[in-house]
């Protein structure tokens, strides 16, 4: 039997191990010549190529080293195993090669059909991103407006009128003069003397003002002002005399229980001594 005759490599793997046998080579022997292990070799006799790990490097070099370990010649060895074990890179590319031509046209529609549907919103991604952002400004604008149409204007504040009628200002109140100063509550009298028959004041004052008053039956008075004769008669009940004086005054009083003396405002009292007895009232402005 020749390498020749060899048709896969189970056959390729038992040609091997005959020769072996037929020389009388242990498998020990063997992996001491080519540092194969045992399991190895074992799986090149039977044709389990696929237990040799490395891929192709590996199981070229293996049989090469057992073919010249054996006494065979390697080289017809390795191009019998090439012609009935194609490389795998040989058999993917055939495999790919009738993927290819194997696959249905529709699956390769249905791989292309995602980039068919969205091709087009990717050409005009720019256009639609444009579109939206000229549509939120066109929003922002028209509120704005909106807002500004629809304030309520303000209107300027009207100044008071002014009344320009004469006859309205001459009927507002008059203006009141400040109350003059009650002259007579603002004298000081002081009781000098007082024996019975003659009463004494004295008054701070710039004028001295007696009012002289009959509450009840009658009485006789005479009168003397600032040394000159002023009055002298009989008053009647609810008559009354006022005299005002620039230095002095001097009264004299016939029936002075009945009557009633102010002097610059404030009584003076001409019965506190001897009250039937007629009175000489005397009045001093103090200088």
């Amino acid at each position: 039997m020749e390498p020749k005759d060899v048709n896969n490599l189970r056959e390729l793997g038992e040609y091997l191990k005959r020769t072996r046998l037929s020389k009388n080579i242990s498998l020990e022997q063997v992996q001491k010549d080519t540092k194969i292990r045992i399991k190895y070799l074992s799986a090149i006799e039977d044709g389990n190529f696929e237990l040799i790990p490395g891929g192709e490097v590996y199981i070229k070099g293996f049989l090469k080293n057992y073919a010249e370990a054996v006494g065979l010649d390697s080289k017809a060895i390795l191009e019998r195993y090439k012609e009935i074990a194609a490389p795998p890179a040989i058999e993917d590319e055939l495999q790919e090669q009738i993927i290819k031509e194997e696959i249905p046209q529709q699956h390769l529609d249905e791989e292309k059909k995602p980039e068919f549907i969205f091709s087009p919103l990717r050409k005009h991604y720019k256009f639609f991103l444009t579109a939206a952002l000229i549509l939120a400004i066109s929003i922002v604008v028209v509120s704005a407006f909106i807002k500004t149409s629809t304030r309520v204007p303000i209107e300027p504040e009207t100044p008071p009128p002014v009344n320009s009628n004469p006859a309205v200002e001459t009927e507002s109140e008059p203006v009141q003069a400040p109350p003059e100063e009650n002259k007579e509550n603002t004298s000081v009298i002081h009781l000098v003397e007082d024996d019975g028959r003659k009463i004494v004041y004295t008054v701070e004052a710039d004028i001295i003002n007696v009012k002289f008053e009959v509450e009840r039956d009658r009485c006789w008075v005479s009168v003397k002002k600032d040394d000159a004769f002023e009055f002298e008669g009989t008053l009647g009940a609810g008559e009354s005399k006022v005299w005002e004086a620039k230095d002095s005054i001097t009264i004299r009083v016939g029936n002075p229980p009945v009557v009633r003396v102010n002097l610059n405002g404030k009584e003076v009292n001409l019965t506190a001594k001897n009250p039937t007895k007629v009175k000489d009232l005397v009045i001093m402005r103090e200088q």
